[in-house]
Order: structure tokens, then C-alpha cells, then sequence
């Protein structure tokens, strides 16, 4: 469990450093191949992340970190982006229409993507999503998350919240 929590930073830490060394996981569950995680500080809820449990064969990972917004994290081997680079990617689901959105470069193979909630809308009835950046296409499966966004939006309703375990 460690090791997936570890996992989650990697994809998500270059959104808010400071969240990753003060917030700490207060719940984790695990939702078909996603991992979900209530994160804490101060004693209240702060931010949810969801992400898959195990990277893809290529050594894809990915993940979602919400508190105000929705980041959408990328890592992907392939990549090789510069530093702190404002990129244009289009995010397009089996189960809906594409969308042009907004991410920023946080390592060389890693990009935080702005997404717009109701995309999580049709990522519940997509089997996969297609993710084209800086000229590479990559697909990422969507099973299961129809319940993991269950999981993950109980968590969103208690962001602010004093955390009480069960």
C-alpha cells in the first residue's frame, strides 16, 4: 500500500509540493485497478486523489487529484517535455466529444492536466481515454470507473471537512 501511495505523489507532486510534504493519506481504498485516498491536514479533509493501482505495461501511470479543480496527472515513458512547458493537450473518451484543455510539464515524461469536471461524466461510460500531447497519442483504459467515481466523489463532499474515520 506504501509503495501506491508513493506511486500517487509521483504522479500527482508536481501539482502543490507543499501539500505533498504537509497533507498526510487518512483513508485508501481500493476500487477495482483504481486506489482511492482521502488526504488530510490539520485534521480536515483537504484534497481526494484516485488513481490507477498499477502502472499500464508501457509504464503509463495516471491519476486524479481534486480539491477545488480537477487535475488530471500523465506520466508517460515516452515523453519528453521541457521544463515547467504550458502544453495543449486533447483529451478525447470512447463516450463523448473531445475537449482541448490545458496541462503544464511537471517532470520530463509528467503532465498535470487542467480537466473539465463534466468530463468525469463521460469517463463513467468510457472504456478508455485517448490523451494527444505535443504530438503523441496515448490510450488509457477507463474500466471500473464508473464505481470509482463513487468512491471519489464521496471524498470531494467532505473536502473541508473535519475528518472522521469509517
Amino acid at each position: 500500500m506504501l509503495r501506491i501511495l508513493i506511486l500517487i505523489l509521483a504522479v500527482l507532486a508536481g501539482a502543490s509540493p507543499a501539500f505533498a510534504q504537509n497533507a498526510k493519506p487518512a483513508a485508501v481504498s481500493s476500487v477495482g485497478p483504481w486506489e482511492s485516498v482521502i488526504w488530510v491536514r490539520g485534521g480536515k479533509v483537504e484534497r481526494c486523489t484516485l488513481s490507477r493501482a498499477k502502472p499500464l505495461a508501457d509504464g503509463t501511470s495516471y491519476g486524479f487529484l481534486i480539491d477545488r479543480e480537477v487535475l488530471f496527472g500523465v506520466d508517460q515513458p515516452k515523453w519528453k517535455f521541457p521544463a515547467n512547458a504550458r502544453l495543449q493537450p486533447v483529451l478525447t473518451p470512447s463516450s463523448g466529444g473531445g475537449a482541448k484543455v490545458v496541462a503544464e510539464s511537471v517532470a520530463p515524461t509528467r503532465a498535470n492536466i487542467t480537466m473539465p469536471r463534466a468530463m468525469l461524466d463521460d469517463l463513467q461510460k468510457s472504456e478508455h481515454l485517448d490523451v494527444e500531447i505535443a504530438g503523441s497519442k496515448t490510450r488509457l483504459p477507463f474500466d471500473d470507473f464508473n464505481a470509482a467515481r463513487v468512491v471519489l466523489e464521496i471524498c470531494v463532499q467532505k473536502i473541508g471537512k473535519a475528518y472522521q474515520p469509517g
